[in-house]
């Protein structure tokens, strides 16, 4: 019941608010979809090497780090259809429609 509430509330959070990716996270989120749809933890852990470390010194790298950084741990932790579903949540939101 907890964890149906806590991925409501992410899927929630992704879908009120729309997290504007750059670039390299729109390519890592493409490639993150994919690693979650195959249920493989070493492309989540090859894309998540790849995003920069969060840092005291200066903020993470776009908007978008963050929604990134919750789909990854979600994976990490073998909830994948969740994974799966945020993630193309995140990836609608950046198709502009007239």
């Amino acid at each position: 019941m907890c964890f149906t509430i806590l991925i409501a509330g992410v899927l929630w959070c992704f879908s009120d608010s729309i997290e504007p990716l750059d670039r390299s996270q729109y390519d890592a989120a493409v490639a993150l979809y994919g690693a979650c749809n195959q249920r493989s933890p070493e492309r989540i852990a090859m894309i998540e090497s790849k995003l920069p470390p969060p840092d005291a010194k200066s903020p993470p790298s776009g908007p978008g780090h963050g929604a990134l950084k919750e789909i990854i741990d979600l994976a990490k932790r073998g909830h994948w259809d969740h994974a799966t579903e945020a993630c193309r949540a995140l990836l609608e939101d950046q198709v502009v429609r007239d």
